[in-house]
């Protein structure tokens, strides 16, 4: 009952992207004996459970992928190139889907324009893997952020349009927070085919921490992407707001062009605030005490996931994760994007290291089951039960 196809602009089984999802999704598919075809950018080896599943949309793998990557990074800055690859990868999707039956299932990736209304027009029953918030509501969002500001281009018009352009062809959306789980509501998705399911994290990299600071210094972290859709205009001016001088600020990850000189500014007036560029979480994860995501807009943010996992107190958005998982003020804290709210939870946290531990504790209790497999089995199984009703 091969009733499944998948289709991911992904490397299998990397810990980039969205190589984790979609392998353990389509681990877990295969052991129910649903798992289809499952279209990426780049196979994983050929010892793999799932390689006779696989297809590259190119014989070469991610080669052409990574050019038009690196056009935009080395020779044209202005080049479009996250566009282009997701064009082109829902184009080379779409020539390989074919009309076998009833009762298939399509499961991809927003964008997927061509691909979805190739299997829409099959009779597939097609399923989106939200992994952003709707892009009706991104789009709102990115206009009271920006106003007459250009975005960087990971929020170009043109994506967001052919991800609301997508959405006539879906029939199912799987969220991974409440709050994704919402716009799609919001926008026009019945509440009944709004599904929803968290990620996980990789348990073998994230370990839990093994000592908490008593003394000294509170060390507030940020990692990921230094941009104003994550919050990170909210974050400085918030620090600047509040009596710092018993903090430290670390701030990790590649700067967008929208900040790349508030962020310079910033850390030359600010003698406690430190930028470290691209890193590996585990190990800041140990070195400081309180992760700060004050996200506008996720479909779900892993590396907070990863951060409360390892023992950290969070300081987040309501956007950047699913609220149900957290107990607010117990295992993390949940705060409005607004630089008020941000800065008032800093200022509270600042030398309160047993209370930091304290909170760091129980969230590293009550994630840990928070695993890629557990992900990929809930998942696994909203398929396997939309398959099933609909043969029935």
């Amino acid at each position: 009952m091969k009733s499944i196809d998948i289709a991911f602009y992904a490397d299998f089984g990397k810990s980039y992207g969205k190589g984790l999802e979609i392998e353990n999704i389509a681990l877990q598919c295969k052991k129910k004996e649903i798992l289809g075809k499952v279209f990426i950018r780049q196979k994983t080896s050929m010892n793999h459970d799932i390689y006779g599943h696989q297809e590259h949309v190119l014989i070469f793998g991610n080669m052409f992928f990574k050019l038009l990557s690196g056009i935009q990074k080395y020779i044209f800055k202005g080049f479009r190139s996250r566009y282009w690859q997701e064009k082109v990868f829902d184009y080379l999707v779409s020539l390989k889907i074919k009309k076998e039956g009833k009762n298939k299932i399509f499961y991809g990736v927003p964008r997927l324009n061509r691909s979805f209304k190739k299997a829409k027009s099959y009779g597939y029953i097609t399923v989106l893997h939200a992994a952003e918030m709707n892009a009706n509501e991104n789009l709102r969002i990115v206009e009271e952020t920006y106003k007459n500001d250009r975005p960087p281009s990971i929020w170009d018009r043109e994506l967001l349009d052919s991800s609301i352009n997508c959405y006539q062809y879906i029939d199912f959306v799987i969220a991974h927070s409440e709050k994704s789980k919402k716009s799609y509501v919001k926008n026009g998705f019945n509440k009944n085919n709004v599904f929803l399911t968290p990620m996980g994290f990789d348990a073998d990299k994230i370990i839990p921490k093994k000592k908490y600071s008593q003394s000294g210094k509170t060390k507030f972290l940020y990692i990921g992407n230094i941009t104003k859709m994550k919050g990170i205009h909210l974050l400085m001016e918030a620090w600047e707001n509040i009596d710092n001088q018993e903090a430290e600020l670390h701030m990790c990850g590649d700067i967008y062009e929208d900040l790349a000189f508030e962020v310079k500014n910033f850390t030359a007036k600010n003698s406690n605030v430190f930028y470290h560029g691209y890193v590996s979480p585990s190990c800041w994860f140990e070195k400081c005490d309180v992760f700060i995501f004050p996200s506008l807009s996720e479909g779900f943010s892993r590396v907070v996931i990863e951060a409360v996992a390892s023992g950290m107190t969070a300081i987040i958005s309501e956007a950047a994760t699913d609220i149900n998982l957290f107990d607010n003020g117990y295992n993390g804290f949940i705060v409005d994007s607004s630089a008020e709210e941000i800065s008032e939870k800093i200022a509270s946290l600042i030398g309160k290291h047993d209370l930091i531990e304290k909170i760091g504790r129980k969230a590293s209790e009550d994630f840990s089951q928070f695993s890629w497999e557990h992900f990929g089995e809930n998942t696994s199984e909203i398929l396997l039960n939309l398959h099933t009703d609909f043969k029935a």
